[in-house]
């Protein structure tokens, strides 16, 4: 990644209860989640709490979700970030309003998510970290860094992110949960049969 023009900080590092904060502590973006007549909506607002975009997420699933930016009209949580069809393909593209075409993707052995143009699937313009606080405590600090063409689009860049890593930790917490139940349940079967470890 050229050198960040702009790093936002998330905290809390929760994707749908957080703030983005600049470098100097301002708030820029404020996330919040609620539940609404239809489900759940998770609200992505800028600093003078003016809509960027709101997921609005129906008890029946994320095909019938829907994404309103700004004050616009919803649409397609699908058409605005679309999927490859493709098996094991996970990259998911967008377009600014100048129509160029960007990808998200999981890189490296957490995979954290990146956002690369269409042109360049090389170098990422914007990237997500968690990297263990220097203060002493432990902590993980998450970070969004920007470069300048992921400024330019820097509203769509946040919301987008907020979408995407909320899917993925839900879907990391699944695959969690589906391990320690089948080891459990591997385990459980060892004991009942006598078998030691």
């Amino acid at each position: 990644m050229d050198a960040p023009v702009l790093v936002l900080t998330l905290d809390p590092d929760d994707p749908i209860n957080t703030t983005f904060l600049s470098s100097s502590g301002k708030l820029l973006y404020k996330v919040s989640a609620t539940r609404t007549s239809r489900g759940s909506a998770i609200r992505v607002s800028d600093a003078f709490s003016a809509n960027v975009a709101t997921l609005e997420m129906s008890d029946f699933g994320l095909s019938s979700s829907r994404v309103r930016i700004g004050e616009g009209k919803p649409v397609a949580y699908g058409k605005w970030l679309s999927r490859s069809i493709l098996p094991f393909e996970r990259d998911v593209t967008m377009k600014d309003e100048s129509g160029r075409k960007y990808k998200w993707r999981e890189n490296g052995h957490r995979k954290m998510l990146q956002l690369f143009t269409a042109e360049d699937g090389t170098h990422p313009i914007a990237s997500f970290s968690q990297t263990l606080s220097d203060d002493g405590t432990n902590r993980l600090v998450a970070t969004l860094a920007l470069d300048a063409r992921a400024e330019e689009i820097r509203d769509q860049v946040v919301a987008s992110f907020v979408f995407l890593e909320r899917e993925r930790r839900a879907q990391e917490g699944t695959i969690e949960r589906r391990a320690a139940s089948e080891t459990g349940r591997m385990a459980s079967n060892l004991l009942s049969n006598g078998t030691a470890y």
